[in-house]
């Protein structure tokens, strides 16, 4: 009588695949899924024990349409019997992936790695650089002219720009943060000049200096915290394409 049980070595290494930092997904030729390990099914948002034995397109039939780069990067390295990988990726989880399609024997194996605190890092790097840039560049547009007009001008100008916004504006406040006098202002060619802070446009984010600067959140948006000193206590306001739903 042969037993239907798996050997030892074969539990041990079902064991080992198991507790691996990365999720690790095995597909036939078919899609059929030989392998699915925990953490790569919660890259899924599944089970193992929902795919293993089916094919991955029957029980998941949205992936083809939902992650088009990962059906076609499976079936090239299929055909090519090449690795092929997919960077800044995401399944159906958020956590940021990156995703190695290798060859072996017959099947296609797929490595899931999570680098979301890697991608976090990289962006809050990309923020503070973007936020010096952004103070560079005004400080030497306003080392160009002594005239206050001008230098609130220049700063509005260059903030809009920077952060990619459809409007900067910056205004004087009295001491409780409340807007006073339109200062100075740009917007986009398709956006009109708007002659009074009252009503300040809709989807407008106040950007106030703050005596120390907050750290970027995880996705940290294009409106940027400044520390800016400007006289008479003003404060910026840009509302972002995003923002506006634009």
């Amino acid at each position: 009588m042969i037993s239907s049980s798996p050997s030892p070595a074969t539990a041990l290494l079902t064991a080992a695949l198991a507790h691996i930092d990365e999720g690790l997904l095995i597909l036939t030729p078919e899609a059929e899924v030989t392998y699915l390990n925990n953490l790569g099914a919660e890259f899924l948002g599944t089970t193992p024990a929902s795919l293993q034995g089916h094919c991955l397109w029957d029980v998941m039939p949205q992936i083809p349409q939902d992650f088009p780069e990962f059906y076609d990067t499976y079936q090239r390295v299929l055909a090519d019997r090449f690795p092929l990988t997919l960077d800044d990726y995401q399944l159906y989880s958020p956590q940021m992936l990156h995703l190695r399609f290798v060859p072996w024997d017959s099947q296609v194996l797929v490595y899931c790695r999570d680098i979301t605190i890697q991608k976090q890092a990289q962006m809050e790097l990309q923020y503070y650089s973007t936020r010096d840039e952004l103070l560079v560049a005004i400080d030497q547009r306003i080392h160009q002219s002594l005239n206050l007009n001008e230098i609130l001008q220049t700063a509005v100008e260059e903030i809009r720009q920077f952060l990619d916004a459809d409007r900067a504006l910056i205004y004087s406040v009295n001491a409780k943060a409340e807007p006073i006098e339109l200062l100075a202002q740009s917007c986009a060619d398709n956006l009109r000049i708007i002659p009074t802070l009252n009503p300040i446009p809709e989807g407008t984010t106040a950007i106030a200096p703050s005596p120390e600067p907050d750290l970027p959140p995880p996705h940290p948006p294009k409106i940027l915290r400044l520390r800016a000193h400007f006289p008479e206590s003003t404060a910026l306001g840009c509302p972002h394409r995003a923002a506006m739903g634009r």
